[in-house]
């Protein structure tokens, strides 16, 4: 199995390092450039945007809001199961008492990831104020 192993390596190192060797090899004077302007082609063709200045802050706050209303809407339908569950339980006490727990217990998890957001904002707002970021991206926004 370890001779398998490191054949398999081996083969792959030879393979790897033959490609880079070939590449550079291929490159001319302006092979940095080369190179830069493939990068910037393949970035285009995947979506990529480089005169797109939104700031890392503000990608991750967007991350951050789709995040959260993925929860919002997951709480959402606990409650509204559990509300239905309560209401088709016809007297059934277990029935009525695990509905009412799975509505404590989402309204609790709302509570908590709301909690966690508030403080994360509050952090970063500190972090980046002190760092000069919010300045920057101020700037940069205009």
């Amino acid at each position: 199995m370890k001779k398998y192993l490191l054949l398999i390596t081996l083969c792959s190192l030879i393979l790897f390092s033959s490609v880079l060797v070939t590449k550079a090899a291929l490159l001319n004077q302006d092979g940095l450039t080369a190179i830069g302007d493939q990068t910037m082609e393949f970035g285009a063709d995947a979506g990529y945007n480089p005169d797109d200045m939104t700031p890392l802050p503000v990608r991750i706050g967007n991350i951050i809001q789709i995040a959260l209303g993925f929860v919002g809407t997951l709480f959402l339908i606990l409650i509204i199961v559990s509300g239905f569950q309560w209401m088709t339980a016809g007297g059934n006490a277990t029935t009525i008492e695990t509905a009412k727990k799975r509505i404590i217990n989402a309204i609790i998890g709302l509570a908590i990831v709301l909690a966690a957001y508030s403080i994360t904002w509050f952090v970063t707002e500190q972090v980046l104020g002190v760092t000069g970021v919010i300045e920057l991206q101020e700037e940069v926004l205009q």
